[in-house]
């Protein structure tokens, strides 16, 4: 196949020279014809460029070898090569062909050496170029198929004398378990007759006792904080609904009402609000109504435990968040009504606020200013003029 390969590619070379040749002679000839069609026809007899002989009428002399002889010689040589590259192309196809089936025909060799090496590992002898390796398998398998067949009936026979072993067993570990729980119970009952653990099971009583003391306190507790909530609340309920309805000024909640009740599962107060017409107005708020809510809160129990308060000042941080301007108005009178009982500190980012503050708290103030940050030394404090 390779010979044959070469000598198509020869071939192939020999074409392509003849086509050259032939390519001359027709660039010779196409030449020949362009002068002649431009030069006079008064000649009889002219001299043609390919034989050099006189030929009469060489202009229609060399159009007609050009249509007849050289075009029709070009497509044959053109037909031919391209039979013969053609003939070049399957031959290597065939070739790489040829050369995957021998690659396979090696791996499958060497699989089936690889499978015969196995056998004869399996069967514990050396196996021949005479030797069937799949008959000496199936012998073996038949060999070990019979076996298998004798032990599985041995099995069988075997099998009600292995229940009643099973069955002995059973019993050995009830009888077991049995003398381990005596010998468990004696010890237990030889601890129950101790001076130690009598005096375990007092203490154990005590403890009782004193869980029971336990809860009764919390129970004391719990009311007593609720009852003190709810007096907490009670005088500080007046100062929450005036604040919350000075800064909201919510059409939909004509008045608020703070309630103290015990929560069934810890025990301890559970606060809830409602308005006076007995609605929840949590639903309703938005965020801004929500902070003034808690706003009066703190105002409120700070209004009805002026007396009591172990501090002389109230410190708000950033109390106009999601406040409107005119809500910020309203804080503000409510902040200069406070300001009349209690010192203030008020903290805010708020440019807006502050103004307010500025131009509507009417006791003495200072302003202080955050300037200058750091990681390791915080802020400095500046007072402003």
């Amino acid at each position: 196949m390779a010979k044959r390969a070469a000598d198509e590619q020869t071939r192939v070379s020999e074409l392509d020279e003849e086509m050259r040749e032939v390519n001359r002679r027709a660039k010779l000839v196409d030449e020949a014809i362009g002068y002649l069609r431009g030069a006079p026809t008064d000649t009889a007899m002219q001299r043609c460029p390919l034989c050099f002989n006189e030929v009469p009428n060489l202009l229609s002399h060399l159009e007609k070898e050009w249509e007849e002889k050289i075009s029709k010689e070009v497509a044959e040589l053109q037909r031919q090569r391209e039979a013969h590259s053609s003939e070049i192309g399957r031959l290597d196809t065939l070739r790489g062909q040829l050369a995957k089936l021998e690659k396979d025909l090696d791996e499958a060799r060497s699989d089936m050496k690889t499978c015969v090496s196995q056998v004869a590992s399996v069967l514990g002898r050396e196996i021949g170029k005479k030797d069937d390796p799949g008959a000496l398998m199936n012998t073996s398998l038949g060999e070990i198929a019979s076996e298998l067949e004798r032990i599985g009936q041995a099995i069988e026979e075997k099998r009600p004398r292995i229940r009643g072993v099973y069955d002995q067993l059973a019993k050995l570990r009830r009888i077991d378990e049995t003398v381990n729980y005596e010998k468990k119970r004696a010890v237990v009952e030889r601890l129950w007759e101790t001076e130690e653990f009598a005096a375990l099971d007092e203490i154990r009583d005590e403890a009782a006792r004193l869980v029971e003391d336990v809860q009764a306190i919390r129970g004391c507790l719990a009311a007593a904080s609720r009852e003190e909530a709810e007096n907490k609340i009670e005088d500080a309920g007046t100062a929450l609904d005036e604040n919350f309805r000075r800064m909201t000024n919510h059409p939909a909640i004509p008045g608020l009402v703070m309630e103290v009740t015990e929560d069934t599962r810890s025990g301890l107060n559970s606060y809830a609000f409602r308005s006076k017409e007995g609605t929840d107005p949590t639903r309703i708020l938005s965020q801004g109504d929500l902070n003034c809510l808690a706003l009066s809160l703190f105002l409120g129990l700070a209004s009805a435990t002026r007396d009591t308060q172990p501090f002389a000042f109230l410190m708000l941080d950033d109390p106009a968040q999601s406040l409107g301007s005119e809500a910020k108005q309203q804080l503000v009178g409510v902040l200069e009504d406070v300001a009349a009982w209690r010192k203030l500190i008020v903290s805010t980012p708020d440019d807006e606020l502050r103004e307010l503050l500025m131009a509507n708290i009417t006791k003495s103030k200072a302003v202080y200013d955050f300037v200058e940050w750091t990681k390791t030394d915080g802020p400095e404090i500046v007072r402003a003029p």
